[in-house]
């Protein structure tokens, strides 16, 4: 991370300490207590017992020192259930309030920041998990999900949005992950830029998103996401929790009128602040040797490299198949999850 989050929100941790002991002391009630811990990525499960954890993994990247974290800490707590989620996170189950309490702190120890996890905030970057390596991406997005995910973080204690927010990435416009019925989607195009598309999301009324800029230059993800913030905040739904995502503002602006509103917003963003981003891309220089043939095997760009696809039932990892990826990866040189 650019910014060492964890340095500036660690202070919030103590009142997280004391509201998760006055919930589980029954000194709260669910929706009370939700309204708090969401924003810390906690939530209480069904029963008010016990609690989860819901890891931000920019781009639901793993490295090995994170999933060695990972590990480690369902052998310390004995956590009996990990799941991964839709948006690339993964979510650790079935924790006590001391555990969650500790945990959470030694997450953000090991650079994995817990904090807008949950709750009216903006949530974990989602991107193409082979970006970087896939033969057929128009450009590594990687350093741009990484940048709008850091950016992001600082919107946590300095802006109140009408509910939670999700960013996108996409590699190529066959569109993956799904940005373009995201809060925000950029989407990668053969020129080396992206299309951006704003307001979509599924639930209550789908909606696709709307394009609200065609060839936005890389370097300007920042001022599009600022945007974004301040047409939400503007034109987002206070009121009424059940039409407060994006995507009613497709009907109580109209799909152009949107897109005015947006791009009034951003004219705005572009002349009062100053977002450029300067990227190095890091290029993969590792290659290997052999071929491999396999349904679930995918050949990279990079060669004599593979990916190896693993779909977990129901999105639930067990213990013992997370330690027996950490000690294979541990023997292997820059290799990640996704």
């Amino acid at each position: 991370m650019v910014k060492n989050y964890a340095e500036e929100f660690r202070a919030d941790l103590q009142e997280f300490r004391e509201i998760t002991k006055k919930f589980y002391n029954k000194e709260l009630t669910v929706a009370e207590y939700k309204g708090f811990s969401g924003g810390f990525g906690s939530y209480a499960q069904r029963g008010g017992e016990c609690g989860m954890l819901r890891l931000r993994l920019c781009g639901g990247r793993i490295t090995k020192d994170y999933l060695d974290f990972i590990v480690n800490s369902i052998d310390k707590y004995k956590i009996p259930r990990t799941h991964i989620t839709t948006c690339q996170s993964i979510q650790l189950h079935d924790l006590s309030a001391d555990t969650i309490c500790s945990l959470i702190e030694e997450a953000w120890d090991h650079g994995i920041i817990t904090r807008g996890g949950g709750g009216d905030f903006p949530r974990n970057v989602m991107a193409t998990p082979l970006t970087g390596v896939a033969k057929n991406e128009t450009f590594d997005i990687t350093p741009y999900a990484n940048a709008a995910a850091d950016y992001l973080l600082g919107f946590i204690k300095t802006v109140k949005l009408p509910r939670k927010l999700k960013v996108c990435f996409s590699n190529t416009p066959d569109n993956f992950p799904h940005a373009t019925f995201r809060d925000l989607g950029f989407v990668a195009t053969a020129e080396g830029k992206f299309d951006v598309y704003s307001a979509g999301g599924l639930g209550l009324s789908p909606k696709m998103g709307v394009l609200v800029a065609k060839g936005a230059e890389p370097s300007h993800v920042l001022y599009y996401i600022k945007a974004m913030v301040n047409t939400f905040t503007s034109y987002g739904n206070y009121e009424h929790r059940g039409k407060a995502r994006t995507r009613f503002m497709q009907d109580s602006l109209g799909p152009e009128g949107y897109v005015k509103a947006y791009q009034e917003k951003l004219a705005d963003v572009f002349e009062s602040e100053s977002l450029d981003l300067t990227i190095t891309p890091v290029a993969i220089n590792k290659t290997g040797s052999g071929t491999l043939s396999n349904p679930r095997v995918i050949e990279q760009k990079q060669p004599g490299l593979y990916a190896v696809s693993y779909h977990p039932i129901g999105g639930n990892l067990s213990a013992s198949t997370l330690r027996n990826l950490r000690d294979a990866m541990l023997q292997m040189d820059d290799v990640e999850i996704r």
